[in-house]
């Protein structure tokens, strides 16, 4: 307000509300404190140095030359039965995705929705922890966006929740790992790990005790505008969708682990129940270490120190672990920049349409 009580109106540039009116991504107010692009383009580069480095150590440590002789020596068609499950894993995750949201956007095409999937796991590759992922809610048009942040944390929640509940376990029950543990500790986290499972049944199965626990933080914290309208992003989840979504993360990970069992016995003969165990375990450490650009490396060590441990070699484990990450995130988030460039270039074309008629009326 002007000292003679008239408003003043938002100094907000006229592209910024085209920009808005197109759906894409609102800018933040002036009055915010928004980070440095050089600031963000150093956190990326010390990322991908991470990553680069943890490579060029493994690559090092298991020598070239014995590189060139496994990959010389691969069978082609495991490897083309691992790629050819590719879609099925995607597919997958599209569709959980789609139970995530359906109930707050009712009716909204399965195809839409594996765009906006696919986007995600473009913007995903650059960040750690693929955090950026969450960038696929603004290549829809729900509500509330808020609630549908929210609904992406349930739908990631399903697949990570399996490697934070099952994960410790299986590095538990790795060879080797107990003999250095005294009696007393070794009890004491097989009994740890072995109860956590049943926490993720519990949770996984119905949206109701999630609910309870959005609930009670609404009570405790009493929040307003964005924040309450996150509490509220469990509200149209319905039992059968946590059902769905349970069995369908189930699934997912059936076809990943034959995925990179398929790559592992394209270089050496290992039974499915190991490399299951290797993958899911490597995956869980790197969730605990998402100090690299696109988790990259970090994987990579761990499949390598957990398959030793099993006896396998090194670079199966290695050349195994990094044609997976190719299959099942590098050539989907490639798919995924071509679906980010078409809602750009549809933005745009949405934006000179708007100004054309504004002209002519």
């Amino acid at each position: 307000m002007n000292p003679d009580g008239q408003r003043i109106e938002s100094a907000a540039p006229a592209e910024s509300r085209a920009a808005a009116a197109a759906g894409e991504i609102p800018r933040v107010d002036s009055g915010t404190v928004r980070p440095r692009p050089w600031k963000v383009w150093l956190v990326h580069l010390i990322k991908a140095a991470v990553a680069v480095t943890l490579l060029w150590l493994l690559v090092r440590t298991i020598r070239i030359a014995a590189l060139e002789e496994a990959v010389a020596g691969a069978n082609g068609w495991f490897m083309l039965a691992a790629f050819a499950l590719m879609p099925v894993n995607l597919w997958l995750q599209g569709r959980r995705w789609w139970c995530a949201l359906r109930g707050e956007m009712p009716g909204v095409p399965f195809s839409k929705v594996f765009a906006s999937f696919l986007g995600g796991m473009s913007l995903g590759l650059i960040t750690p922890g693929r955090v950026g992922e969450i960038g696929r809610v603004f290549l829809l048009q729900p509500p509330s966006r808020v609630r549908l942040a929210g609904l992406h944390v349930l739908d990631k929640a399903y697949f990570m929740g399996v490697l934070v509940f099952f994960g410790p376990a299986l590095v538990y029950h790795t060879p080797g790992f107990s003999d250095y543990l005294s009696p007393g500790l070794r009890v004491s986290l097989l009994i740890a790990t072995s109860a956590l499972p049943v926490l993720y049944f519990s949770y996984a199965l119905t949206p109701v005790p999630l609910r309870r626990l959005l609930a009670w933080l609404q009570k405790r914290l009493p929040l307003k505008g964005s924040a309450a309208d996150l509490l509220h992003a469990l509200d149209r989840v319905e039992p059968r969708d946590s059902r769905r979504m349970a069995a369908i993360t189930a699934g997912q990970f059936v076809v990943v682990l034959t995925q990179f069992h398929l790559l592992s016995n394209a270089f050496q003969a290992v039974n499915w129940l190991t490399a299951a165990h290797t993958y899911t375990a490597s995956l869980f450490v790197k969730t605990l270490l998402p100090i690299s650009l696109g988790d990259l490396g970090v994987s990579e060590w761990a499949t390598v120190s957990i398959y030793h441990r099993f006896e396998i070699a090194d670079t199966t484990a290695f050349t195994a672990s990094l044609l997976i990450f190719t299959i099942n995130i590098l050539l989907p988030a490639i798919a995924g920049f071509f679906v980010l460039q078409k809602v750009k270039a549809t933005n745009v074309f949405g934006r000179i349409t708007r100004r054309m008629r504004r002209r002519a009326g």
